[in-house]
């Protein structure tokens, strides 16, 4: 849905494009970092109510850590003492700078990201998969490919989370006026944020929901708006869904000889249903001039998949029993 939100502007400021392009560039990284752990643990445990428990215990973490991130803006940040002509340049600097549709400074750290896990995939094998180098399953380079690119990843995060921080300063120090939904960057929130998203990523490759559905009410319990929170969600599920899709069929885990078929067609369900999504909430949202309609879609979406996650995994569980099927755990190397 990026196609659809790409010209779209904030609903505060026209000025400023609809897309949190920082909030992204902090999130989405340490994601893309979960969606490698969470493509590998499927291997580990085989009975399908683990999935359940963990689908239930990531929705009350998450809970418990956004109750943490609620703090007083108003008491922590106030402003300074300046000349009024230079503040006045400062806040135009900041402005066309807010304005971009294509922040350089956010979108490179996406694309390289997303890269590194691609090349990771090629080059490590796993599941079903050579090694495009040779790599032996399990053995020492294997688990080097595994985790040292991964911390380019999260030093990623870490360097857009200390950007945003300076930003936000420079902000505050300027004056600027802040619109109704942004977040104010604080130490706490750029180390917090990540970290969740990590979870995030976790769910994405483990448990197949999207990794928006975990995303999406950490942006609204911070106070974003839901309009740039479904538009920023949308953005982010483009890499974190190609990512954990590309990881999967370079892994050789999709059923069948022919991988790429199941990605055609689930991506075209899925942009369907993001665009039918869209217009459809969208006219609601204009009719009623109720932006918390997004909100309770949200909370919808998110309540069936859970009941969706436990009927297909009891059903699974049960055809495994009937077979015969190994319902322990299995070694990242084993074929089931």
């Amino acid at each position: 849905m990026y196609a659809v939100n790409f010209r779209r502007k904030h609903p505060l400021n026209k000025n400023r494009p609809l897309i949190d392009f920082g909030l992204v560039g902090l999130m989405e990284p340490t994601t893309l970092v979960g969606t490698v752990f969470g493509v590998m643990l499927p291997y580990f445990p085989k009975l399908a109510d683990s999935r359940v428990a963990s689908d239930v215990a990531l929705v009350h973490h998450i809970q418990n850590r956004l109750k943490r991130l609620k703090v007083g803006d108003n008491r922590r940040f106030g402003t300074f003492p300046s000349d009024d002509d230079e503040k006045t340049q400062r806040r135009g600097t900041i402005e066309r700078r807010d304005a971009r549709v294509l922040p350089f400074e956010f979108i490179w750290p996406l694309v390289v990201s997303w890269l590194i896990i691609l090349i990771q995939s090629f080059l490590r094998g796993g599941h079903g998969a050579p090694s495009a180098i040779g790599v032996t399953c399990s053995s020492l380079n294997y688990w080097a490919l595994t985790l040292l690119p991964l911390t380019i990843l999260a030093g990623t995060s870490l360097y857009i989370g200390h950007r945003l921080r300076l930003m936000n300063r420079y902000k505050v120090l300027s004056n600027y006026p802040f619109d109704d939904g942004d977040i104010h960057w604080i130490k706490r929130r750029v180390l917090m944020f990540p970290a969740v998203c990590t979870t995030a990523g976790v769910a994405a490759g483990l448990l197949g929901i999207g990794g928006g559905m975990v995303k999406g009410p950490i942006m609204l319990e911070t106070g974003v708006l839901p309009a740039v929170q479904s538009a920023t969600a949308s953005f982010m599920i483009l890499f974190t869904a190609s990512s954990t899709t590309l990881q999967f069929a370079i892994n050789g885990q999709f059923p069948g000889e022919f991988q790429f078929d199941y990605m055609a067609w689930f991506a075209f369900v899925g942009f369907v249903g993001g665009f039918c999504g869209l217009k459809c909430v969208g006219y609601f949202v204009k009719k009623y001039k109720r932006e918390s309609i997004m909100v309770y879609m949200l909370a919808t979406t998110i309540g069936l998949s859970a009941v969706a996650m436990g009927a297909i995994g009891v059903r699974s569980t049960l055809v495994d029993i009937e077979n015969g099927v190994h319902l322990g755990f299995l070694g990242i190397c084993d074929s089931e």
